[in-house]
């Protein structure tokens, strides 16, 4: 587990590998690129039973803190550029949590702009907008209804006096993650 209060200067390698900064304002989570435990309103699905879901996620949980004037701010890269659908669990809040947005972009540079690398023009299907803002007021599962297509860097963004705790931030694809080598009919041809 990682936190972001926006006031601590520290470098923190965690046990997975992750190598995470909290360089004044944010700090950066390495995402993997692997399959999450997610709970099926993340999925859309109506059973009750937590399935595990392709994408790309920071898997362990993440700590964000604003004093409503310092945000906390923490930056995940996907290492690869991504597309698929925008989620997270709430684990737990505290404070005034109005202010949490979610901005993306394929570049780290157009990360800090308002509206990431867009909004995207002509794009049929998809959330052309690229900011979300998302008004938490339960411990719950947040998935977007749209897909974000084409990013390598989220950024979490909390503005007011609070504290959020976030697990399964990432990513769930929407296409096939699997290696064209494991599926079903595939043969090497040889000459």
């Amino acid at each position: 587990m990682f936190a972001a209060t926006g006031l601590v200067l520290t470098i923190i390698l965690l046990g997975s590998g992750w190598l995470v900064a909290a360089i004044g304002s944010s700090s950066t989570c390495q995402a993997q690129v692997a399959a999450a435990t997610l709970t099926p309103r993340q999925l859309g699905a109506r059973n009750n039973t937590p399935t595990r879901g392709a994408g790309s996620f920071c898997e362990s949980k993440i700590t964000i803190q604003s004093d409503g004037v310092i945000p906390g701010i923490v930056i995940i890269d996907h290492g690869a550029n991504v597309g698929g659908l925008p989620t997270f669990q709430v684990v737990s809040h505290s404070g005034d949590i109005s202010i949490f947005e979610m901005t993306y972009s394929e570049s780290r540079k157009l990360l800090d702009d308002y509206m990431g690398d867009g909004p995207l023009t002509l794009a049929v299907s998809l959330d052309t907008y690229r900011v979300n803002r998302y008004n938490i007021t339960k411990d719950t599962s947040f998935t977007n209804r749209l897909i974000q297509g084409g990013q390598r860097y989220q950024k979490l963004n909390l503005s007011t006096a609070g504290e959020l705790v976030l697990e399964n931030a990432g990513i769930i694809s929407m296409t096939s993650t699997t290696p064209i080598d494991q599926l079903p009919g595939f043969q090497v041809f040889r000459r």
